[in-house]
């Protein structure tokens, strides 16, 4: 029976992966995010740090980014060779899969140069030399062979910089015929490869900025778009071109730029679509609904200065969740380790559940410090050599645990240390089914263990659903006159709600 229960657990837990994959039309979702404010032989931006950590945030927020399959490269760390390492992970296909998505945004400076007659485009990393642009730029020639080297089924390139529309094969339309329901658009778009690209401007025009935002006009209505402005047919499923559209209408009309949107090699006519997780409250939607903001961009500057920006309404940042509540319960397999002066015991196991509660925070994507509480039952049935004689023990624990997680992707390791005081600790000894005696343990100990173990996270919206199974190795006797050690074999299964 309890075999049974585990087994049905595991298989809802593989459902409720499948199910969500199904509701986002991906597998996994990564993203390679570039900001670039203080270049090093460039002129300094002001918005586009800021630009591309808010579209980091509104994509691990809300639709189904992990922050453990963003890679973020601002300023001095976006290099050259640190955006090519980048790319070399995104082309590995023992880590990007054939039905992932991979979106790329690069918020900095963008040029075109004249090469063979022909105008070719680069994006400037920060240690970008003008003058020596072939050897210390990037060209939309390199980012093609990166996208088509990618694994995933569909890619999208969000440039947050201007540079003429070299990096396109064709341009692209909204599509003449609307999917009827959130299902079938989800199907129809994901069939199908994809490989496209929107850039925030064109040949020798600026990027924008808008005053108090902190943000690029480019970056904002690319938020507005994701907050369900751009979604047509109000399916909740955002395309790539209903996005594309929508962020080109506004930004011509607020500024002088004209984003370019269309396809890449290897784009079999697919769409890159964002579906926003069912965990996201009406309430909340409803909060992040803003009025129409009228942006005055200023001219340009010198070519050294940073470029002006003026808007009426400051954007609020959203807030990566640090903290979680969870609750959990399992079940204990247990083994006794005993030490007894003319007593031999051939069975020395036991079971038992738990229940509890916890409260944790992330100090980085890799590192979490948890705190818990729980009932912890560590029971035995502990059979004397020689006869038909058998020790029944009913142990049970209140018990602190404190543990440090370490974490990749959903799969995580944690290890600490655990604080137990006794509630109840008795014993019966039975021949058969005849009960010989009953006795409380006297002089019950603290008891001191190392828990260890392994564990995985689904994370749907605001909840992660998660499932560990771990080692709990107790460090002392149960009891000041008897030499006894309990340690369990323990799975547990649970949710947590982030705050």
């Amino acid at each position: 029976m309890k075999s049974k229960i585990f087994t049905l657990t595991f298989i809802t837990l593989i459902f409720l992966t499948f199910s969500f994959s199904q509701q986002s039309g991906y597998r996994k979702s990564w993203a390679l995010i570039i900001g670039i404010n203080e270049y090093q032989s460039l002129p300094p931006l002001t918005g586009a740090v800021k630009s591309a950590k808010m579209i980091r945030e509104k994509l691990v927020r809300e639709f189904g980014f992990e922050a453990e399959n963003v890679i973020e490269l601002y300023d001095d760390h976006a290099t050259r060779e640190n955006i090519l390492k980048a790319f070399d992970r995104l082309m590995d296909p023992k880590r990007i899969g054939k039905d992932d998505r991979v979106l790329i945004y690069f918020a900095g400076h963008g040029v075109t140069r004249t090469v063979g007659g022909k105008d070719k485009g680069y994006i400037m990393p920060v240690d970008g030399v003008m003058e020596k642009f072939a050897s210390t730029a990037i060209s939309t020639d390199q980012l093609h062979e990166f996208q088509e080297a990618i694994p995933a089924k569909h890619v999208f390139f969000a440039m947050d910089a201007c540079y003429s529309g070299t990096i396109f094969t064709r341009g692209i339309g909204l599509r003449e015929s609307i999917p009827t329901s959130r299902s079938e658009a989800i199907a129809q778009f994901t069939s199908k490869s994809a490989r496209v690209a929107i850039t925030a401007g064109g040949k020798d025009e600026q990027v924008v900025d808008l005053a108090d935002q902190g943000i690029s006009v480019f970056a904002f209505y690319f938020l507005r778009g994701l907050d369900g402005e751009s979604d047509l047919n109000r399916d909740e499923v955002i395309t790539s071109s209903e996005l594309a559209d929508y962020i080109a209408k506004n930004v011509r009309f607020r500024a002088p730029q004209n984003p370019q949107y269309g396809k890449l090699p290897g784009d079999d006519g697919g769409e890159f679509i964002f579906v926003r997780s069912a965990f996201v409250s009406v309430e909340q939607k409803e909060q992040e609904k803003q009025p129409d903001v009228v942006a005055r961009p200023l001219q340009p500057q010198g070519e050294r200065k940073p470029q002006g920006r003026v808007v009426e309404r400051r954007l609020e940042k959203e807030k990566q969740k640090i903290y979680w509540l969870y609750a959990f319960a399992g079940r204990n397999m247990n083994f006794y380790s005993i030490q007894e002066e003319n007593v031999v015991y051939e069975s020395t196991s036991g079971d038992g559940n738990l229940v509890g509660i916890g409260f944790e925070s992330i100090f980085e994507p890799w590192l979490i410090l948890s705190v818990n509480a729980f009932y912890d039952q560590k029971d035995g049935n502990l059979k004397i050599r020689g006869g038909d004689i058998w020790n029944e023990v009913r142990l049970s624990y209140t018990v602190t645990n404190l543990v440090i997680k370490l974490t990749s992707y959903n799969f995580y390791s944690f290890f600490g240390l655990s604080l137990g005081i006794s509630t109840e600790i008795k014993q019966t000894i039975k021949s058969g089914r005849a009960v010989l005696r009953e006795s409380k343990i006297e002089t019950p100990e603290l008891r001191l263990s190392v828990p260890f173990g392994i564990g995985y996270d689904l994370k749907i919206g605001d909840f992660k659903f998660f499932a560990e199974i771990g080692y709990d190795y107790g460090l002392t006797n149960v009891a000041k006159d008897v030499k006894w050690r309990v340690s369990s074999m323990q799975i547990m299964f649970g949710t947590r709600l982030g705050l």
